[in-house]
């Protein structure tokens, strides 16, 4: 079963950090997820809200900030890291990556045009919301592989049918059907885990069992060490 560092595996560094990300590759973390938003510049920034509020204490949408103003702000559990850019993560050579691609429609071809770039395309999943991004994606680069993030359970004919290779489920909508039905399609079921007692984002090793006992190959976790266990 694949271990994703869900937010870039905030255990000991603040979310979606370098160091964060590092860590969690060093400790066994098959690849680290980032969310990605867009600055008022067109730059990529790497940001799960669409608010700087919770992460950086300043109420602002990144949106509505340059990228200038999004780099120096500070993550409020501890100032001495800063904010990144997807470049950031790009330049120090983290990978392989899960962009959880929060804003696509017309800007998505800057994001691909970065990747590119930086000779990227073939270390990373695409992390889509919309079906019709599935389309523009493979159209830049017919080898992408790409995840759902679907908004409903019920989503995922849709999302196979568009061609999506990974299903993303939610924890509460794991039923032995509804992988199965994913996994008859040929597509692999991929699961965010979201214990009421254990946590956002946390599992047990013997929860992880049981998902890789019905054919689950990859989970989202904070901390991946449950999954270090198996």
């Amino acid at each position: 079963m694949k271990l994703i560092a869900h937010r870039s595996g905030p255990t000991v560094f603040p979310e979606q950090t370098i160091p964060s990300a590092r860590l969690a590759l060093q400790s066994g973390a098959d690849m680290v997820e980032v969310d990605t938003r867009f600055t008022a510049d067109h730059q990529i920034a790497v940001c799960h809200d669409d608010s700087a509020g919770r992460v950086f204490g300043v109420d602002k949408r990144i949106c509505d900030m340059t990228a200038q103003e999004f780099r120096s702000l500070r993550h409020t559990d501890d100032p001495a890291f800063p904010s990144h850019l997807l470049e950031d993560y790009l330049r120090c050579g983290i990978a392989p990556l899960l962009l959880h691609i929060k804003e696509s429609g017309d800007r998505l071809p800057l994001l691909l045009d970065c990747l590119k770039r930086h000779e990227y395309l073939d270390k990373v999943i695409f992390g889509v919301q919309q079906t019709e991004d599935i389309a523009v994606i493979r159209d830049f680069y017919p080898r992408a592989r790409i995840l759902a993030f679907m908004p409903a359970a019920e989503n995922a004919d849709e999302f196979i049918e568009k061609g999506a290779d990974y299903i993303r489920l939610w924890e509460q909508w794991i039923t032995e059907d509804r992988v199965k039905q994913i996994l008859d399609a040929g597509r692999e079921v991929w699961i965010m885990a979201n214990h009421p007692e254990l946590g956002f984002a946390c599992s047990s090793p013997e929860i992880l069992r049981g998902w890789e006992k019905l054919g689950v190959s990859g989970v989202l976790l904070n901390d991946i060490r449950p999954g270090l266990e198996l």
